[in-house]
C-alpha cells in the first residue's frame, strides 16, 4: 500500500511509484531571512597567501520588457533602464540580456478535485511535458509536484526529459466532487502550502533564475499558510509565478446546492501572485490557446534581462524592500518582482 506525505511535508516518489518518502518538514517561515541572492567579493592576502572574504549583498532582478502592444522588446540598453528601491534612486552594477544563467523550473499542477476532470487534466499534461521539452536547454533543471490535500514531489530537480514525463503523466485527479458552499476535508487544494514548501525548501537555494508554473485555479482550501505566506516564499526565493487556469469552453463547474453551471477559479489569487513576483496569469480556454500559453511563457523566459544592484540601505533588518524597475524608452513596460526581503544579521 501506498502511503501519503501530510499535508506539509513533499514526498519524493520512485519510479514505480512504489513507495513515497517523506522529503521535506516545513521550518518557521521567517528563518534564514537573507536577500535573494549574494555574492562574496575575494581579496587576495599577500603577506599570508590566504583569501579574505567579504560579503556583499546584492540584489539581483530578472525582468521582460514589453510594448504598448504586449510584445516583446529585445533591444534595451543599460542607460535606458532606472531602478528604484522604496522610491529611492539606486546604482545599477550590472545589466545583460539573460539568455545563458541556468533556469530551474518547478512544475506544480493542482490535482484536486476542484480544477478539473480526468480527462481536461490529460490536456495539461500533454502542454507541460511540450513546454518542458521546448524551454529547457542544457544546465536547466525541473522538478514536478502535484497537490490536493497533500503535497507530492513527483521528480526531484533534473535534467532527464524520460523521468519529468514519466512525472507529469503520473499526476491523477484525487480528490473527488465539485466545489460548492460545503467545504469538507474529503475535497481540499493545499495551494498555499504548496508553494511555500516549494519555494522554501527547493528553490531558494538555487542559483540563477527560477520559476514555478502554477497549473491551478487559485482556489485554496485547507492550507496551513496564507497567500501572503506563499508571497513571501516566493519572493525569498527570488521565483516568478506563472499560473495557469485551464478551463475549455465545454467545462463547467457545478456549485452544489444550485444545480446550475459556474465558473469557479479565483482570478484575483492567480494574478496577485504573478504580478508580485514578475510574472502573468493566463487563461487558457482550449488546448491551442493552452499551447500558446506555454509558447508565450518560454519566449518570455527566453527574452528576460538581468540587473544587479548594491542596495543603498545596508541595514540588515529583515524588512521588504519596494522595487521598482523602469525604462525611459516611451511605452515600453517593465515586468519584474515587486520587492524582495533584506538579509537579517
Amino acid at each position: 500500500m501506498k502511503t501519503r506525505p501530510t499535508p506539509c511535508t513533499l514526498g519524493r516518489m520512485t519510479a514505480s511509484g512504489a513507495m513515497v518518502v517523506a522529503l521535506l518538514t516545513l521550518g518557521f517561515l521567517a528563518a534564514g531571512t537573507h536577500l535573494s541572492t549574494a555574492q562574496e567579493k575575494s581579496t587576495p592576502n599577500q603577506m599570508q597567501g590566504s583569501v579574505i572574504k567579504v560579503p556583499v549583498d546584492v540584489v539581483n532582478v530578472f525582468f521582460i520588457a514589453k510594448d504598448k502592444h504586449g510584445g516583446i522588446v529585445s533591444d534595451l540598453n543599460r542607460n535606458e533602464i532606472k531602478v528604484e528601491e522604496d522610491g529611492k534612486a539606486q546604482e545599477i552594477t550590472f545589466f545583460d540580456k539573460e539568455t545563458t544563467v541556468p533556469l530551474t523550473i518547478a512544475m506544480m499542477i493542482d490535482t484536486s478535485g476542484s480544477i478539473a476532470a480526468q480527462d481536461i487534466l490529460s490536456l495539461e499534461q500533454e502542454g507541460a511535458i511540450e513546454f518542458i521539452h521546448a524551454v529547457m536547454r542544457k544546465g536547466d533543471l525541473s522538478l514536478v509536484i502535484n497537490f490536493d490535500l497533500s503535497i507530492d514531489l513527483d521528480e526531484d530537480l533534473t535534467d532527464n526529459m524520460p523521468a519529468l514525463e514519466r512525472a507529469i503523466k503520473s499526476t491523477r485527479i484525487r480528490s473527488g466532487g465539485y466545489p460548492g458552499p460545503i467545504h469538507t476535508n474529503v475535497g481540499g487544494t493545499h495551494l498555499y502550502d504548496a508553494i511555500v514548501l516549494a519555494g522554501d525548501e527547493k528553490l531558494r537555494s538555487e542559483a540563477g533564475r527560477k520559476v514555478m508554473v502554477l497549473v491551478t485555479d487559485g482556489e485554496d482550501e485547507g492550507s496551513k499558510y496564507k497567500l501572503n505566506d506563499a508571497l513571501v516564499a516566493a519572493q525569498k526565493a527570488n521565483t516568478i509565478i506563472y499560473p495557469i487556469y485551464f478551463q475549455p469552453a465545454r467545462s463547467t463547474h457545478f456549485s452544489i446546492g444550485y444545480g446550475q453551471p459556474q465558473f469557479s477559479g479565483d482570478a484575483g489569487v492567480l494574478n496577485k501572485l504573478a504580478e508580485e513576483t514578475g510574472g502573468k496569469a493566463y487563461y487558457p480556454r482550449s488546448m491551442e490557446d493552452l499551447r500558446k500559453t506555454f509558447e508565450q511563457i518560454k519566449t518570455e523566459l527566453h527574452q528576460q534581462y538581468r540587473l544587479g544592484y548594491a542596495p543603498a540601505n545596508i541595514s540588515r533588518d529583515g524588512s521588504f524592500r519596494k522595487i521598482n524597475v523602469r525604462c525611459e524608452r516611451r511605452e515600453v513596460k517593465i515586468v519584474a518582482r515587486k520587492g524582495y526581503y533584506a538579509s537579517r544579521d
